[in-house]
């Protein structure tokens, strides 16, 4: 189990891994093909939630196969999906426990009585999203939780799963820790320079990308690139062309639009993930840089 994990770890980081050819594959499908590994090794379902937008391209399209960012794929969690207790429950309630929980993973349940393993995707105090992989019933129960509010066909799914086995669990999570390593490399990677002489342009556009969901101050770039706020300001605009709200507004934006793309969460709900302080803002904002407000773009986007 160590042997395997370790591969899977080197094979998500490992620049050497990924040479197809004359063109290098793309990091995130080194990513899924690690992913889809363990599920096939540990016969098992891996969800990747992203909490802020941060897997996507610069055209702003996701980056992973959109079975795997979303529990649908599971017959169990499709029959009898409720987008507020489905969504709130794994989009928000289990992140907020990944959020104030320091193990590297943990072992969790949800309304239906599904369980699954949870593996934050954590890089000091900036949570991008979690993992979730599994899905197991109760130990000693052939009927989900709450069956009076789900069709009868799901009885028959939640019986068909393996019951949790603990022992399993814990390996799952303990391979799946060190995957969950290799993609936070690998996003960390990708924002800061292959060479040892890193530049600003680079530490700025990974700070950029650090600190685009929160409050980045520029102060905070000035203390990191070791010069003056008033320098820092000049730099920004020299390298980029553009001023440092700015750099922030369109990193802002890029995750919105991924997410508009992607999921069916509340614009408000967009609005703060994404670092807007208000629903109003957020709107207001998009319709002037994308001359549409979010709400079209959403649909014009699922043609």
């Amino acid at each position: 189990m160590q042997q395997f994990a370790d591969f899977l770890y080197y094979d998500a980081t490992s620049q050497n891994t990924l040479l197809t050819g004359p063109k290098l594959m793309n990091p995130f499908q080194t990513i899924e093909k690690s992913l889809r590994s363990l599920e096939k090794q540990m016969n098992i379902s891996i969800t990747l939630i992203d909490h802020h937008g941060v897997f996507h391209d610069p055209g702003d399209h996701g980056v992973l196969p959109h079975r795997r960012i979303t529990h649908q794929k599971n017959e169990v969690c499709k029959l009898g999906f409720c987008y507020k207790r489905c969504v709130g429950h794994c989009r928000f309630e289990v992140l907020e426990e990944a959020q104030s929980n320091a193990r590297d993973y943990f072992i969790h349940e949800c309304w239906k009585g599904l369980t699954e393993v949870v593996v934050p995707l954590r890089q000091s105090d900036i949570l991008y999203g979690v993992l979730y992989a599994g899905i197991w019933r109760i130990p000693g129960s052939d009927k989900p939780l709450q069956i009076e509010s789900l069709p009868p066909s799901i009885e028959r799914a939640y019986a068909k799963l393996d019951e949790l086995n603990p022992r399993h669990a814990h390996q799952i999570g303990r391979a799946l820790t060190l995957v969950a390593k290799g993609i936070v490399g690998t996003l960390t990677e990708l924002t800061l320079p292959s060479s040892l002489h890193e530049n600003r342009r680079n530490l700025i556009k990974h700070f950029i990308w650090q600190h685009a969901a929160t409050k980045p101050k520029l102060k905070d770039l000035a203390r990191k690139l070791g010069i003056s706020v008033s320098r820092t300001s000049h730099v920004v605009k020299e390298i980029f062309g553009s001023s440092f709200e700015e750099l922030i507004l369109n990193e802002r934006m890029n995750r919105a639009k991924y997410l508009l793309q992607t999921t069916d969460l509340p614009i408000g709900k967009i609005a703060s993930l994404t670092g807007f302080p208000d629903t109003f803002s957020f709107s207001k904002l998009f319709k002037r840089t994308m001359s549409q407000p979010p709400s079209q773009y959403r649909k014009s986007s699922s043609r």
